[in-house]
């Protein structure tokens, strides 16, 4: 169960990981102890071009065999295997290495080992979810399921309940405290495994990858590091490197929502940060289900990553294959190959985000990058409000597969009638209508601001000021006179349907 919760009160986190890789042939032979020569190699996960290992026993040995097999343009043969699963790895990458810059990479694989549950379920202090919301959640009870989603992510592992009893302990008036586990059928074997929940979870065990590697700030939060005002900002950013890098992040984001209000939990010096859950406890949040603390290391970079607008420059879709977000998805990335050709498919699908405005009536669709890439600009919009940055690119786009694309200027200070005038002959030149008035007699228009219709109001004055866009809908027409209808069938050719009201969002701006 993936969730999309705020990390540190601010944040949306990224947990997607890159599988697939472009390949890079020439690695420079370097003196590892030369600072300045070490710049100069790759990550070992721009290089790689498989991470799903298969069946594998899950033994360092065997998993850096499958993964030096299945990569065979990889020859480095000083790198380490840790934090072995069930189901994952990590490929690590130490300093003094000739090949690749110091850091992880992670890998999946099916284990081919026993099928004991003593043997399979190792970490046995595990998160069940209790449905917590905000910062001071009420816990409800918890279900079999939260127990079983708990320990899948803590081992690695995929079990059902279907081939095992979840049997829940202690749950009267509040949720329980423990639980065992025995399997059932014939799958797997193993009887009353105990499990703790929610208590004493190795902090650790979480956050498995400590070494992030490169990280973007701003130029203007880089100037400020030394300066108080700027550390929630700096974290929070930080933190969405984090939390791509250690993707079970996401089943645990409710818990730590408002650890930035307790002095002392998060720290951050030059290029390390740390969550300390042990803490202030009377306060802190995470001490009640966390302990141990653990410190992440990363080079802060100035942020040089491909913004959005930047990456999408055909913002007209034309008319759609069909408004299915995949397929729009899809149309987006090969209508802009020109941007994102030195970026492999993948990792442009696992962080490109495309949402609908309306789910069913949209002209228009918003596209952003994913938080915590280290190729594509995104940050949760909350967070870079606070960052104070002023020079921010930005961090989504409109594309248009409908009637008002991104070249309909609203200007600042503009009424909700002298737009209302303008959308007649913007639909009559960007569609080529035949007729003065067709624009008018084959569709209805409204103009909304701020929660309110202007469409006929000469008086107010819409403001740059809170980037708040305007809203226009479109309806067509289901009938028109018969001189018309040759130009309404020019956007029925485009893709809108008759009776459809469609809706568009257009930012205001104060360019000239």
């Amino acid at each position: 169960m993936r969730k999309l919760l705020s990390l540190l009160g601010v944040l949306t986190l990224g947990s997607i990981t890159t599988t697939n890789v472009v390949a890079c042939s020439n690695k420079p032979q370097v003196d590892p102890t030369n600072l300045a020569d070490q710049s100069k190699l790759p990550f070992l996960y721009h290089e790689v071009k498989v991470t799903n290992l298969g069946d594998v026993k899950n033994d360092a040995r065997d998993i850096l065999t499958a993964f030096q097999n299945q990569n065979s343009n990889i020859k480095d043969d000083t790198l380490k295997v840790t934090d072995i699963t069930n189901k994952t790895a990590t490929i690590n990458v130490d300093q003094y290495d000739t090949h690749f810059k110091k850091g992880t990479l992670h890998v999946t694989f099916n284990s081919i080992e026993s099928k004991d549950l003593t043997k399979l379920i190792t970490v046995k202090n595990v998160y069940a979810n209790r449905n917590l919301e905000g910062l001071y959640p009420v816990p409800t009870k918890i279900k079999e399921q939260d127990v079983l989603d708990g320990v899948n992510a803590l081992n690695g592992l995929n079990l059902t309940l279907q081939d095992v009893t979840v049997t829940l302990h202690n749950q009267d008036n509040n949720p329980a405290t423990s639980a065992t586990i025995t399997a059932k059928g014939s799958q797997y074997q193993g009887t009353d495994i105990p499990v703790i929940l929610n208590k004493n979870l190795d902090i650790a065990q979480i956050f498995t990858n400590t070494y992030i590697g490169d990280v973007y700030l701003p130029q203007e939060l880089i100037g400020k590091i030394k300066e108080e005002g700027s550390a929630i900002a700096i974290k929070a950013f930080l933190t969405e490197f984090i939390g791509d890098a250690n993707p079970l992040l996401q089943e645990f984001t409710d818990l730590v929502a408002g650890v930035q209000f307790v002095d002392g939990v998060i720290t951050f010096d030059k290029n390390q940060l740390t969550i300390d859950a042990n803490v202030n406890p009377t306060d802190n949040t995470l001490h009640k289900v966390f302990t141990n603390k653990v410190t992440f290391n990363f080079n802060i970079n100035v942020d040089n990553r491909l913004s959005i607008d930047k990456a999408i420059k055909t913002i007209d879709l034309k008319k759609p294959a069909s408004t299915n977000l995949v397929t729009i998805k899809q149309a987006i990335i090969d209508q802009n190959q020109d941007q994102l050709k030195s970026f492999s498919s993948e990792e442009v699908n696992n962080y490109l985000i495309v949402t609908l405005p309306d789910k069913t009536n949209s002209a228009s669709v918003n596209v952003s990058w994913l938080p915590g890439s280290k190729n594509f600009l995104g940050h949760d919009p909350l967070a870079a409000a606070i960052s104070g940055v002023t020079n921010m690119p930005p961090l989504n786009i409109n594309v248009y597969f409908g009637i008002i694309k991104n070249d309909f200027v609203i200007q600042n200070a503009a009424t909700g009638k002298t737009i209302f005038d303008n959308l007649h002959s913007y639909l009559k030149n960007t569609y080529q209508l035949s007729n003065d008035d067709s624009a008018a007699a084959i569709a209805d228009f409204a103009v909304w601001y701020d929660g309110e219709e202007i469409s006929n109001d000469d008086k107010t004055q819409i403001s740059t000021e809170g980037n708040k866009p305007v809203t226009i809908k479109i309806t067509l027409k289901t009938n028109v006179d018969d001189k018309y209808k040759t130009d309404l069938q020019k956007l029925i050719d485009n893709g809108f349907t008759v009776g459809k009201t469609y809706v568009s969002n257009t930012d205001v701006t104060d360019k000239k």
